[in-house]
């Protein structure tokens, strides 16, 4: 196994400067999500499930998102030496709000 992490940072700092009000989380996932969906669009679904109260909880936002990822997975299938290969990359998220 060779890892090739995709990493993000901001600097808090400086976003609580432009933004003094801005609520921060991280999240992780594994490639077997990163393959399948952007980062922003992560982003966006876990930031409103931790923020918005006209939305589903985080871990529904989480089981929506292996959902949706494991559609994806199975419409990327591909038959090889005439056989359907049934593949997907194993799938794991964690966020956490932070707090300052």
């Amino acid at each position: 196994v060779i890892c090739e992490p995709k990493v993000a940072t901001i600097g808090i700092d400086t976003v609580l400067q432009r933004h003094p009000n801005a609520e921060i989380f991280v999240f992780s996932a594994s490639d077997g999500v990163l393959e399948k969906m952007e980062t922003q669009t992560l982003a966006e679904h876990l930031g409103a499930s931790l923020y918005r109260q006209d939305t589903v909880a985080p871990l529904e936002a989480i089981e929506g998102i292996f959902l949706d990822i494991n559609e994806l997975w199975t419409k990327s299938r591909t038959y090889e030496n005439g056989q359907l290969q049934l593949y997907r990359d194993d799938m794991s998220l964690a966020v956490a709000k932070v707090t300052l």
